[in-house]
């Protein structure tokens, strides 16, 4: 047995790798899918919702999606649906991770655009605010601590800036 074996893991990053070879394990038996197909999940979830748009993270996604039972021009319509690997709280909902779901912290926003990161999420509303959920660590969010957000939060900082529309002047 080496020192290192009898130490344990010595750094954050052999932790961090550590944990996504044990993620990768996991999912070692999850077919691999080549050619484009449609993801069965995504109809009739909760709501009757239409993907606008989908990026994709590491271990989860997130989509924007137009509810179908309302008036497409309607603010109402957007929804932020998210599934997959909740680390830190990156999905922005409690629930099952393996199903998409609305994030209901968004609720009477209309979203407009939406990414991740490793373990956090941001989204940009049609009212030109930002919205960030999941770890705050070393200051992620842009709050102003480390603190990890399990829902969308408002990020104020823009507003500080003395403009009406939330933008920051340059």
């Amino acid at each position: 047995m080496s020192a290192r074996e009898i130490l344990g893991l010595s750094s954050a990053k052999e932790v961090a790798e550590k944990r996504v070879l044990e993620g990768m394990d996991k999912e070692k038996d999850t077919p691999i899918l080549l050619e484009p197909c449609l993801v069965e999940e995504l109809r009739g979830v909760e709501e009757k919702v239409c993907p606008i748009s989908i990026p994709s993270g590491l271990g989860y996604s997130i989509a924007i999606c137009k509810d179908a039972s309302l008036d497409a021009a309607s603010e109402s319509s957007k929804k932020i649906v998210s599934w997959g690997w909740n680390e830190s709280c990156k999905l922005g909902r409690p629930g099952p991770e393996n199903l998409p779901l609305v994030v209901d912290g968004l609720a009477g926003e209309c979203p407009v655009s939406v990414s991740e990161g490793r373990v956090h999420s941001i989204a940009l509303t049609s009212k030109r605010q930002a919205w960030v959920w999941g770890c705050g660590r070393n200051g992620r969010l842009g709050l102003g601590s480390s603190k990890d957000e399990t829902e969308p939060t408002f990020l104020r900082h823009f507003r500080r800036s003395g403009s009406s529309t939330g933008c920051v002047r340059s």
